[in-house]
């Protein structure tokens, strides 16, 4: 789990959302200094989520720009 943002990073650029195959939302984004991954332990039905954050990649502010991801039979 880590820090998921916040406003001040700018954190949420080039955001891309999907679903795993029980429903479970999963974010790929930028903040100012990074690409981070921030996945749900509930399934859409949920009206509340828990949030586990991570970094993806720290080398740089535009890492972002064109980001997009799938995923598998795994999550």
């Amino acid at each position: 789990s880590g820090s998921c943002g916040n406003a001040i990073d700018d954190a949420g650029k080039f955001a891309k959302l999907q679903f795993t195959s029980t429903g479970r939302p999963v974010i790929f984004y930028q903040s100012n200094s990074a690409v981070k991954i921030a996945y749900a332990a509930e399934a859409i039905t949920s009206s509340t989520y828990t949030w586990t954050c991570g970094v993806v990649e720290s080398s740089g502010a535009t890492l972002g720009a064109g980001l997009d991801f799938v995923l598998d039979s795994q999550v």
